[in-house]
């Protein structure tokens, strides 16, 4: 298993602090149970240091102990902590509606994504009443590599975090990262051109999307929509379609939320 990103200690980082959120953060919609021995591999901690880490989780309730899977789980005050954070996001009372409208109409999956420097999370999600698309969970994190929602978002930062990101994937995979130069070309291309770009199955073989993104920050964070669906009911003229009404959807969420404070300029470049 892969070991945790090392953290960069620059003298205002709390490494107990950090340490204590890089074990938090080894939990996934698919690996939502792990052993000690599990995250001590992940993180590369040691095992007094590891112990002292849970412990303290533990009592803070972020963290459970399951004796007879004998795994780690994340407790449910981990979710009170973003709480506050969805209750600030008022553009998902404005935006659900809408999109349950347009997942409906498609028998489609609609998303919204949230990032900030190298994170990029489900905010909120909507299933057509017919569709049987996968649903990732809120608070998943997007693939921001082999997504369109994730392309989009590296989009939106500044040419220096693009392609520090691009030199990490290339670190791990040449190819991908040869791959990913190509695709967010061609996903430039369709932003400046269409307002939305495409992916097709790229995470999932099952999965064709589109992704769409605001043209404002939202409380300093990019935000970016999407709209998924199964490929046997789909083609490039139906994705077409979707894209331009995601589109008209942004549109119409930015013009209800109006000038809030909450709301900033975004520049996207390649």
């Amino acid at each position: 298993m892969a070991k945790a990103a090392k953290l960069d200690t620059d003298g205002q980082v709390m490494t107990a602090l950090a340490r204590g959120i890089e074990v938090l953060r080894c939990f996934s919609p698919i690996e939502t149970e792990l052993s000690s021995k599990q995250l001590a591999e992940k993180t590369g901690l040691p095992k007094p240091t590891l112990f002292r880490i849970t412990s303290t989780l533990r009592t803070l309730g972020l963290l459970r102990y399951d004796e007879a899977r004998s795994s780690f789980l994340l407790a449910p005050g981990v979710l009170a902590l973003a709480a506050p954070v969805l209750a600030r996001l008022t553009l998902r009372q404005v935006a659900r509606p809408l999109m349950q409208q347009l997942a409906d109409y498609a028998d489609a999956h609609l998303m919204i994504s949230m990032g900030a420097a190298r994170d990029l999370v489900v905010v909120e999600t909507v299933l057509g009443a017919q569709s049987a698309v996968f649903r990732p969970e809120i608070g998943a994190r997007v693939s921001l590599s082999r997504s369109a929602v994730g392309r989009v978002y590296l989009l939106s930062l500044s040419t220096a975090e693009r392609e520090a990101h691009i030199r990490r994937v290339a670190a791990a995979d040449k190819e991908r990262a040869k791959h990913l130069q190509t695709a967010l070309n061609v996903n430039a291309n369709d932003l400046a051109r269409y307002g939305y770009c495409k992916a097709f199955g790229e995470v999932r073989r099952e999965v064709w999307g589109v992704a769409a993104p605001m043209g404002t920050q939202f409380d300093g964070q990019t935000i970016v929509f999407s709209c998924s669906v199964l490929p046997f009911t789909a083609d490039e003229a139906l994705l077409d379609d979707l894209g331009n009404r995601l589109v008209s959807l942004v549109h119409t969420v930015e013009a209800a939320l109006g000038n809030a404070d909450h709301l900033g300029p975004l520049h996207f470049e390649l």
